[in-house]
């Protein structure tokens, strides 16, 4: 009995893939299907990043374009806390540790760019290769050429240079323009956190920090710039960046000159209820502070979500840019603002319940300025407070893709209902101000 049961263990083990279901309760078809696969793609499943582009290219136009700028944009916010924590003076061990997939996502984009229509393997079309390829492959640097620049002297002659010490207001472009096979992310934002406080030029084009390596010799490379900087040079001396010099001026902007204090009308006793309650704050019970925080009970209730509604309510939402905006933005309000007295003092009091929400966040004065400074204005609606506060963001629409919306009509809608099926709408006060967006990929 014995031997006949060894007899037959030792015929199952040698045909034990096709007589032994695979881990995870998948079918043999799909065991072999993952097996085929390039390795490349293997290794982008590795990645919970990454492994969305296993998606994209199974879905329509549009959702697959959303689903590459989710890709971009979760990439650029990894790297930026990589940067963060680098200017934080952490231990570089630490930065490594957490960021390690992060540098080995960069490297294994920069391959798939090389090899961008192994993508076919994931329902990609020839076109959806190249599109994807056109936004990742700026995000990893693929590519990315430093040209150098020989012969090159000191770029600031001696007095050309301001005497302040300023923060430099480019660090975080500088590192999405030069992360590449040459410069590594977390190399590079080492560099690039030595390189906080210097002096301009007068001229404002020349950035000389003040804590770069002394004694030794200076390369000089050129790299192109396709987000309004046009060509940046950038001084290397050792293992620290002597000096990094912009094609155009560096745009800058001075705080309106005026009182230190908030306006009167900026004020929550104007927001809130009529005394003696006017220190509380009237909240319509439509108001959710943070739809993120109420994601489990939108699941208990609905199921699975909508792609579009999990993103929303994750906070991962994008919309698709055909470029990332690396220099600043300067625009002034609008004088249905500025120059309507009524619409300041509807909605001063809105903007002191946003800034005590923590939709808005106020910038101190001593704080640097915000690099994108989008204008505000005024319209007329026909609910209390009477006017809405809206945010011109024309300046920066011109980097975004088309973005089709698509409207579900009653008609529409009269198909997904049957016979005693009844729905109701509930309009979520600010709803637009209540969940964090994913940012503009």
């Amino acid at each position: 009995m014995t031997s006949k049961m060894d007899k037959r263990g030792r015929a199952a083990t040698r045909a034990g893939p096709a007589l032994t279901a695979p881990l995870g309760g998948e079918s043999s078809d799909q065991a072999s299907k993952a097996r085929a696969e390039h390795g490349i793609l293997v290794r982008c499943r590795q990645h919970e990043i990454l492994n969305r582009l296993g998606t994209a290219g199974s879905v329509r136009e549009s959702k697959f374009r959303v689903e590459i700028s989710t890709i971009v944009n979760n990439l650029h916010v990894r790297m930026a806390d990589a940067f963060f924590v680098t200017l934080q003076r952490r231990q570089a061990c630490d930065v490594l540790a957490r960021h390690s997939e992060t540098t080995a996502m960069l490297r294994l984009l920069r391959e798939l760019c090389d090899n961008v229509h192994v993508l076919k393997e994931w329902k990609f079309s020839d076109s959806q290769c190249e599109w994807a390829r056109e936004r990742l492959g700026p995000v990893c640097g693929w590519k990315r050429q430093f040209v150098p620049v020989a012969g090159a002297l000191p770029v600031v002659v001696a007095g050309e240079q301001e005497a302040a010490v300023v923060e430099a207001p480019f660090l975080m472009a500088a590192m999405f323009l030069m992360v590449s096979e040459d410069f590594e992310l977390l190399t590079l934002a080492q560099m690039l956190a030595k390189a906080e406080k210097g002096r301009w030029n007068r001229a404002g084009t020349v950035f000389t920090p003040l804590d770069s390596a002394q004694g030794l010799p200076t390369a000089y490379y050129k790299v192109m710039s396709s987000e309004g900087m046009g060509h940046v040079t950038v001084g290397i001396r050792g293992s620290s960046i002597a000096s990094i010099a912009f094609e155009r001026a560096w745009p800058v902007t001075a705080r309106m000159c005026g009182s230190n204090f908030s306006p009167d009308l900026l004020r929550l006793e104007n927001a809130g209820l009529a005394p003696p309650h006017h220190h509380m704050i009237a909240v319509p019970d439509t108001d959710v502070t943070f739809l993120t925080l109420a994601k489990d009970k939108w699941e208990q209730r609905l199921g699975t979500l909508a792609t579009e509604l999990a993103a929303i309510l994750g906070g991962t939402y994008t919309i698709s840019k055909c470029e990332q905006i690396l220099s600043p933005i300067f625009t002034r309000n609008h004088k249905s603002w500025e120059e309507d007295e009524n619409a300041q003092r509807a909605l001063w009091p809105e903007i002191a319940k946003m800034v005590w929400r923590g939709v808005l966040e106020y910038v101190a004065r001593h704080c640097r300025m915000p690099l994108c400074i989008m204008a505000c204005g005024a319209v007329p609606k026909a609910t209390a407070p009477f006017y809405r506060l809206i945010t011109d963001c024309r300046p920066i629409n011109q980097f975004a893709d088309p973005w089709r919306v698509k409207y579900i009509s009653l008609s529409g809608l009269s198909l997904l209902l049957s016979p005693g099926c009844f729905f109701w709408v509930i309009d979520l006060t600010a709803a637009y101000h209540a969940t964090p967006l994913g940012g503009c990929g």
